[in-house]
């Protein structure tokens, strides 16, 4: 969901990672699942993208309803 996210944003991993203040791998990492983020970090790359929490947080519960 975070890389459709970013995707639907038009921004590459480097552009996330300089608006989050992390490396490139960072996001890279979250992205292909090796690394967990807390909500607040979750909150920051929905700013990055300039999308909503809510939003997100809304198609998440929808796709574990969902069983995807």
């Amino acid at each position: 969901m975070l890389r459709n996210m970013r995707l639907a944003a038009s921004l590459n991993q480097a552009e996330v990672a300089a608006a989050l203040g992390t490396p490139q791998s960072h996001v890279s990492k979250y992205e292909s699942g090796e690394r967990g983020l807390e909500l607040h970090q979750i909150r920051a790359v929905c700013k990055a993208c300039n999308a909503s929490l809510v939003s997100f947080a809304e198609e998440f519960e929808e796709r574990i309803k969902a069983g995807v």
